[in-house]
């Protein structure tokens, strides 16, 4: 799994905000050099949905890798890419969001919140992701 800091074991549903990716790529944009802590340069959105995030590095591969290394991603059956990213599997992020009625932890948060979180950091109104050690 990347980045151990920011995911637990307890999984909630994933809604596809993309709020993860925006907070450090996973484990295979960390081999090819993403940096970490960032956010994922990979991470697109969907063209129908802007509220939808998806993975680069499996949407679109060669935008992201150099051609060897594509190639070979490319080669390994879709279900061995996700869990090699730990994708696919649902929303066990650690971080913690401030409301005014105090801190909540992200990944049981609703949908919505969740889509609005992931909308604020990419406006920029989110500065530091907080995550638990």
């Amino acid at each position: 799994m990347s980045a151990p800091y920011i995911y637990s074991t307890e999984v909630h549903p994933c809604t596809h905000c993309g709020f993860c990716c925006l907070a450090t790529p996973c484990q295979v944009g960390l081999s090819v050099g993403f940096p970490d802590k960032q956010p994922c340069p990979a991470l697109e959105w969907d063209e129908q949905d802007k509220d939808k995030s998806r993975c680069g590095l499996l949407a679109n591969p060669k935008r992201y890798l150099p051609p060897p290394a594509a190639a070979l991603w490319q080669s390994l059956p879709e279900g061995e890419r996700l869990s090699i990213m730990d994708s696919g599997t649902g929303c066990s992020m650690k971080a913690r969001v401030v409301t005014p009625e105090g801190v909540v932890e992200f990944a049981p948060l609703a949908p919505e919140i969740k889509v609005a979180a992931a909308h604020s950091a990419r406006a920029g109104r989110v500065v530091t992701l907080h995550t638990k050690k």
